[in-house]
């Protein structure tokens, strides 16, 4: 490698990088079993052909009904985190989300059901209060996968508390286009 990164420009800097990511990648170790974070979801039923239905009809969803086997809340890489002291309650994210994940608190607000998120961030985009409804990478949060925060529960519970954990968050949002301009 050496040789080939020689005949380059800058082959010192490039072989120096060269070692530096290979270094960082012998820092990595092998997972064993037992190890990580445990999957507690239950593998789903899928139907054989003499489960289905004549003409291969399944029967759907009423609307605004999750399907229990399609959740994706290990799957996604972003999260929405909602300001409720902000929201206007017009239900654009409700009426958009695709998957059907914001639930109706008795006091109007939507509420997310984390678990069913896909973290695709069209509700952040609909929502039209800027800063309402913001996308914040898995990674900064503490629950991990499986285990969420009920955003309008520790709101209801403490809202200065929440008002401070979600203006901490303000600096981590990104910002994730689904339409184009």
């Amino acid at each position: 490698m050496k040789r080939y990164l020689g005949n380059l420009d800058k082959p010192e800097e490039r072989v120096n990088r060269a070692l530096e990511a290979y270094q960082s990648l012998t820092k990595l170790r092998e997972v064993k079993p037992g190890e990580g974070l445990p999957y507690k979801y239950e593998p789903p039923h899928l139907p054989g052909w003499k489960d289905m239905m004549i003409g291969g009809a399944i029967p759907g969803l009423k609307p605004n009904q999750r399907n229990p086997y399609f959740t994706g809340g290990t799957a996604k890489h972003y999260r929405p985190v909602i300001n409720f002291d902000k929201c206007i309650k017009c239900s654009l994210c409700w009426e958009y989300c695709p998957d059907s994940v914001f639930d109706v608190t008795p006091d109007g607000y939507f509420n997310p059901a984390l678990a069913y998120c896909k973290g695709c961030g069209i509700c952040a985009e609909v929502c039209p209060v800027p800063d309402t409804i913001i996308m914040v990478d898995e990674m900064e949060f503490e629950d991990g996968y499986g285990k969420f925060l009920d955003e309008y529960r520790a709101w209801k519970e403490n809202r200065e508390a929440y008002r401070k954990w979600f203006e901490s968050l303000l600096p981590k949002a990104q910002v994730i286009s689904v339409r184009k301009r």
